[in-house]
């Protein structure tokens, strides 16, 4: 019971670091208070396709915090990975589906904040 309290509290805590900084401090610090301001506001169309993106993808990256956390009995961390390969739901069709999570809530964000940049480099 210990170790699995160690096992959900070490999960928390590099959730709030590796994903937490990407979709959570890094935008925020980018929009600053631009995406609060839009709640008082009615919201336009664009932003509730942004918000149904960002929702699925925060779906898909807790579910597979969830796997690692129960199937594979480690964390997201390269620091202290999983003990056993998970191999069910997404990680079935895909090595890195919290790739495509991640990438979904910061693409929800960008079309939310009407922060949306097309061109080449």
């Amino acid at each position: 019971m210990l170790n699995m309290m160690s096992l959900i509290l070490r999960n928390l805590f590099f959730t709030l670091i590796h994903p937490g900084l990407v979709v959570g401090l890094v935008p925020y610090w980018i929009l600053g208070d631009k995406v609060v301001k839009s709640f008082t506001k009615p919201l336009y169309l664009y932003q509730y396709l942004g918000i149904l993106i960002f929702i699925v993808g925060l779906i898909i990256l807790f579910d597979c915090i969830i796997r690692f956390l129960f199937q594979g009995r480690g964390t997201l961390s390269p620091i202290d990975p999983t003990k056993r390969l998970v191999i069910s739901g997404l990680y079935k069709y895909s090595r890195n589906p919290m790739y495509l999570g991640v990438m979904m809530i910061l693409i929800g964000e960008a079309i939310f904040s009407n922060q949306v940049v097309c061109g080449y480099i």
